[in-house]
């Protein structure tokens, strides 16, 4: 016999308690937002934009290439202010995810790149 059939008669007049208790959770946790599932999402989402601001930064940069050579400049066209907009993205993650998961590589990895943007801030106004 199985055991789904037997439990009325195992648990008695207990059963209606605890099937309706387990609607009841199953009810809520379906009218519930998936948190982990929404994480997962928001996660993924930064994930994408960082790759997406990383490839118009580098396309810019191939472009004021080119550019500069087509026009045949001596000194050429130098970008340092997409790198600092690609830098101070990737310091800004960084130290979000330190200051909420208090991870030491996040902190270290937000300091160096906080560290090239600034660099990256200085060549930029030394080269205009």
């Amino acid at each position: 016999m199985n055991i789904i059939k037997l439990m009325p008669i195992i648990l008695g007049k207990h059963f209606k308690e605890i099937y309706m208790k387990r609607e009841e959770i199953l009810s809520k946790s379906r009218g519930e937002s998936n948190d982990e599932y929404e994480i997962k999402i928001f996660k993924d989402s930064q994930y994408f934009s960082i790759i997406l601001a990383i490839a118009v930064c580098i396309l810019f940069l191939i472009a004021n290439a080119v550019i500069s050579d087509i026009r045949e400049l001596e000194k050429g066209i130098i970008s340092f202010d997409y790198a600092a907009i690609m830098f101070a993205y990737i310091s800004g993650i960084n130290f979000y995810s330190f200051g909420k998961l208090k991870n030491k590589l996040s902190f270290v990895a937000g300091f160096a790149f906080c560290f090239a943007f600034i660099c990256m801030v200085i060549l930029y106004y030394i080269n205009i």
